[in-house]
């Protein structure tokens, strides 16, 4: 049987844009892995646009879509039998759009502990991107390193106008015994560095607008509202894991067990550095694959248990001393799935098929006015795409269709602190207990001048809620594979 890869083996496109030859693998978190994964080195230089807008945010602190532009630049070079290094550049500008109560930069790892206001608006986004990697193989024992750093800068040229400055630098080393006849043994260790510093400022007199300091589910600090508007975020994360890898990284059974811990601090600059606020996330991860040369299948299973603290301090006017502190902000979210890939040749056009299922819920709770929120729904994908060439040109196209069915929802929303709040929590309900659609059409074609091609990419999603809301989303790249 033959599938994409074989069909078109002389093209490299067609292992790149496969989802049966280039899976994204947790097992690939040991850089020691990447060693193997492909049977050829690349280069890729593409210049692409990401355009997405909806009716109404599904989470109004992330805002309503986004328009980006951006350059990358990245490559995969074998340099012997045992030797592989690879890497990665990246810039991206644009502006992200409609974000409210929310004036801090990276939602995922700093909720619930934004700086706000009852304003919001449009953000601009400017990100650089860098990543370098090697693996050497040795008769007992690989070992492998790769490190990523991305810094980010956002800001609004009208009031309210933040001016935020982020930089994440990690680093994660893996080995790789070769104890068994046709498996290995793998450990890795990752380590991580986040900061943020959030610059708040209005030009024009508002009629008193104030900056709030939420602390999650309709809550916010008293103590600082008002006019401490600056910020600081700062905080690492540490994880490691273990691996099971058959000695064809592309063949047999695989499986990987992880965990990441995270401690991120919000200190106010204007209030001479005090913290005010403290998150402790623990993740644990686990996956399970087998893949063979025209299939792989994929369960997997992820966990965050987020947690946040308050600290709480005197009255004094200059200098504060803390007095107490207290979790009482939770939030926890659960994944488990199945997904793979299977692919065939039909009349010399390679067919391949990408189911995904899965399970979700997720729980978010504040003890200081007993509010909680949830919600669990079970998410259905298939990707069907088909590939094919003549003379020196290669197409692939396809379809991907999903559908997001909530199993059940609450709110429990008593009351919160501040009552400007309450109309954005009924819009995060909202949106969180509504069932979601998606159905997509994209393409990939290049033309191969000798060993050089030059490839265009387009995708198009449309999306919607039973909530009554839609919203669309394309992308655009250009661009060469050496």
């Amino acid at each position: 049987m033959l599938i994409p890869s074989v069909v078109f083996a002389q093209r490299k496109e067609s292992v790149l844009f496969s989802e049966l030859n280039n899976p994204e693998l947790s097992i690939y978190t040991n850089p020691t892995l990447q060693n193997g994964r492909l049977d050829f080195s690349y280069s890729r230089l593409d210049l692409g646009y990401d355009y997405s807008l909806a009716d109404k945010a599904e989470i109004a602190e992330k805002g309503r879509g986004e328009s980006i532009g951006s350059f990358n630049a990245e490559s995969y070079n074998i340099l012997s039998n045992n030797d592989l290094v690879w890497g990665e550049a990246a810039y991206s500008n644009g502006l992200r759009y409609d974000i409210r109560w929310n004036e801090s930069s990276d939602y995922d790892v700093v909720f619930p502990y934004f700086t706000a206001d009852s304003l919001g608006g449009n953000l601009n986004r400017e990100s650089y991107y860098f990543k370098g990697g090697y693996a050497r193989k040795g008769e007992k024992l690989d070992f492998g390193a790769v490190m990523k750093y991305q810094s980010a800068l956002e800001f609004r040229r009208v009031d309210p106008r933040p001016n935020n400055k982020s930089l994440d630098v990690d680093l994660t080393l893996g080995l790789n015994w070769h104890l068994f006849k046709n498996h290995s043994l793998g450990a890795y260790a990752y380590g991580r560095r986040y900061t943020q510093q959030q610059d708040l400022d209005f030009v024009y007199e508002l009629g008193g607008v104030s900056v709030y300091h939420m602390m999650g589910l309709g809550s916010q600090y008293f103590r600082f509202k008002g006019d401490k508007y600056n910020s600081y975020y700062q905080g690492y994360t540490l994880g490691g894991g273990l691996s099971l890898n058959g000695n064809d990284p592309k063949e047999g059974l695989s499986a990987l067990l992880g965990f990441n811990y995270t401690h991120i601090e919000k200190l106010l600059t204007d209030v001479r550095d005090i913290t005010i606020n403290d998150i402790f996330l623990m993740e644990p991860k686990m996956e399970i694959n087998w893949r063979a040369k025209d299939h792989f299948l994929r369960f997997f299973a992820e966990y965050a248990d987020r947690s946040g603290q308050e600290r709480y301090y005197d009255n004094g006017s200059i200098y504060h001393q803390e007095i107490a502190s207290a979790l009482t902000y939770f939030h926890r979210y659960l994944i488990t799935g199945i997904n793979g890939a299977w692919a065939t040749d039909f009349k010399g056009i390679g067919v391949e098929l990408a189911p995904n299922l899965s399970f979700d819920t997720t729980t978010s709770e504040y003890t200081g006015y007993s509010n909680s929120m949830g919600a669990s729904s079970v998410n259905a994908f298939l990707k069907c795409s088909g590939a094919g060439e003549s003379g020196r040109s290669f197409l692939r196209a396809g379809l991907e269709g999903g559908y997001s069915k909530r199993m059940g929802a609450y709110l429990i929303y008593g009351a919160g602190n501040f009552s400007l709040y309450d109309s954005t929590m009924a819009d995060n309900f909202e949106m969180l207990s509504s069932d979601k659609y998606s159905i997509s059409a994209f393409a990939d074609y290049s033309f191969s001048f000798g060993s050089t091609n030059a490839f265009i990419s387009l995708a198009y999603t449309h999306f919607g809620y039973l909530a009554g809301y839609r919203g669309n989303a394309a992308s655009l790249r250009i661009g060469v594979l050496l």
